[in-house]
């Protein structure tokens, strides 16, 4: 038998932990000493990465998340061991210093994604019309063939390229400079898909979510038009977390 893991909290937050997990198994709390972590027991297959699944480890993380301070686990960590108790136990004194300390480190803090997303007809759009250079550039080139033209496409592209990184940056460092006041930390990820303009993580107090959330919605509004801002969360801190455990032991 295995224990599956979502995620270690105090234990003397006392919260009681969402009735159902991934492939549908109660969670429990098993607790040693000060710690405590979410699990659910479940076989030794490892649990199928479907959607239903990641939901599921993400959902009972959140309900946790927005009452009290949790370290997430990444999806599909397995505690083995036939007695549920004593395996998870075991794994919470072996690292019940690190898990002290980064539970201190994460208190009241929540993780806010920030993502700004733009059509890429229009950015392209707006990119070549706001340039003179690249606006002729491209109208050079409109119904013209040979291996002439193929180079200077390719150096058009890179030129259009550069522009989007540059504006990718300044979007960036826009969120940054506005929201950042309101967080704690922030960390900048990569944009997930060729419309995506920014993609920041933000680590907020719990009493000031709403206030961010505010922030983010003045911000929006100033953007173009054609730009949506999206913030998931509020999230346990998984972008913010750091723990080095055994092999078989990871963390977000």
């Amino acid at each position: 038998m295995s224990a599956y893991l979502y995620g270690v909290l105090r234990a003397a937050d006392g919260l009681r932990p969402p009735r159902r997990g991934v492939d549908d198994h109660p969670v429990v709390r098993c607790s040693r000493g000060e710690l405590s972590a979410l699990v659910s027991e479940i076989g030794d297959e490892p649990v199928r990465a479907s959607r239903r699944n990641l939901n599921a480890h993400t959902t009972v993380l959140q309900e946790v998340a927005v009452a009290v301070t949790v370290l997430p686990a990444q999806f599909g960590v397995l505690v083995p061991g036939d007695d549920l108790e004593e395996a998870v136990g075991d794994l919470l004194d072996r690292h019940a210093e690190a898990l002290g300390a980064e539970l201190d480190a994460m208190d009241g803090l929540l993780e806010l994604d920030v993502r700004v997303v733009c059509p890429e007809e229009h950015l392209l759009r707006t990119i070549v019309t706001s340039d003179a250079r690249l606006a002729q550039a491209a109208a050079r080139l409109q119904g013209r063939e040979g291996e002439a033209v193929y180079y200077d496409r390719i150096q058009l592209g890179e030129a259009i390229a550069g522009e989007i990184a540059a504006r990718r940056d300044e979007m960036t460092h826009r969120l940054l400079e506005d929201l950042g006041p309101l967080s704690a930390d922030a960390v900048v990820g990569e944009p997930a898909h060729d419309e995506m303009l920014a993609n920041v993580a933000f680590l907020v107090e719990r009493e000031r979510v709403a206030e961010f959330d505010g922030l983010v919605e003045r911000l929006a509004a100033r953007l173009d038009p054609e730009m949506r801002v999206r913030t998931l969360g509020p999230l346990p801190p998984y972008r913010f977390v750091d723990l080095a455990l055994q092999e078989n032991e990871a963390w977000a």
